[in-house]
Formats: structure tokens, sequence, C-alpha cells
């Protein structure tokens, strides 16, 4: 049975000021977020729609040029070191977010 990646949401109630506060940048069409999972290369990329206030994450391989497959497949990298080291950093990331009332 493959391993699902838990589905997160924007808080619809998050501002301006709180997205800045907490190292997300102010982009022409939104805000991005980046934190690294792995060293410099597995990063955490969220952006945020102003308009729509729609939330997008994704583990990205910053190496490589496209999202981190082990992250969404992980029933087939059970022994890789790297993912576990990634979705330990995730589950911080996310935690610290959901903390600051960011994503729920």
């Amino acid at each position: 049975m493959m391993e699902e990646v838990k589905e997160y949401k924007l808080n619809k109630n998050v501002d301006h000021d709180t997205l800045m506060k907490n190292g997300f940048l102010n982009i022409t069409k939104g805000y991005m977020y980046r934190r690294k999972l792995y060293e410099r290369s597995i990063i955490l990329n969220i952006t945020i729609d102003k308009e729509d206030m729609f939330m997008n994450l994704e583990v990205y391989d910053d190496y490589l040029k496209q999202p981190y497959i082990p992250f969404y497949n992980r029933e087939m990298n059970k022994t890789n070191e790297v993912l576990k080291t990634v979705l330990v950093n995730f589950e911080k990331a996310i935690s610290d977010l959901i903390k600051k009332g960011i994503i729920i």
C-alpha cells in the first residue's frame, strides 16, 4: 500500500504581516516561502496566490530542477537516508507553520 502525502491548506485568515514576519517573500502574484530540507538541494517550496488565497506546497530537488520523487513515492524508498532527513525536516517546517497559524 502506497503511503500518501498529507494535504495541508492555507489558513484563510492569515494576513500579509503574518506571512512577511515568518519568512514569506512578497512576489508579483502572491507569496513564496522556501526552506531547506536537506543541505542545499532539497527544498520545501510554498507559493500562495494572493487573489484566490490558494496554497501550493512542493518538495523540490533544486539540483535536478524537479519535484523530489522519493518524497512522493515513499513506499519504494524505505531505506533512503536522505528521504528520512527530508521527512524529519519537513515535519518540523510544517509544524512550525501550523503553530504560527499559517497553514492548517
